[in-house]
């Protein structure tokens, strides 16, 4: 719970403006609901990033781990803390015992891009995404 602020400060550097509120209910769900995973750097006294993986399955393939969110604070980018989220999120994945872990990142974001490849992910698909409100 004392990480929620900077969880909330690192969502807002991602483009994403996470309500407190919403990061504490998150962080409060139940243990029990191991079908995902939030991974959070801490670097020194300050939190340096989180990675969210989550496991994702459909009908037509194998269950596969997927990273939902990364961000690593600005400052530390390029110093080892995504490689280590991304390492901790194949663990992960591991453990579970799946087999594949994918991400997903906007086009226009040619750093995560970058940031991906070197980490050893194949870009496999482009696509669009739609979306409707219920």
């Amino acid at each position: 719970m004392a990480d929620a602020p900077g969880l909330v400060r690192l969502c807002a550097q991602l483009g994403r403006h996470a309500a407190l509120d919403d990061v504490r209910g998150y962080l409060q769900r139940a243990p029990g609901e191991a079908s995902d995973c939030l991974l959070v750097a801490q670097v020194g006294e300050a939190l340096g990033g989180w990675l969210e993986v989550v496991q994702r399955s459909a009908l037509a393939t194998s269950a596969w781990a997927e990273i939902s969110g990364l961000v690593v604070e600005a400052s530390l980018r390029k110093c080892g803390v995504g490689g280590a989220l991304v390492r901790g999120a194949r663990a992960w994945a591991k453990e579970k015992g799946l087999s594949r872990l994918r991400v997903r990142t906007r086009v226009e974001r040619e750093a995560a891009a970058s940031f991906y490849e070197r980490a050893g992910f194949c870009l496999t698909k482009q696509q669009r995404v739609y979306e409707l409100d219920v």
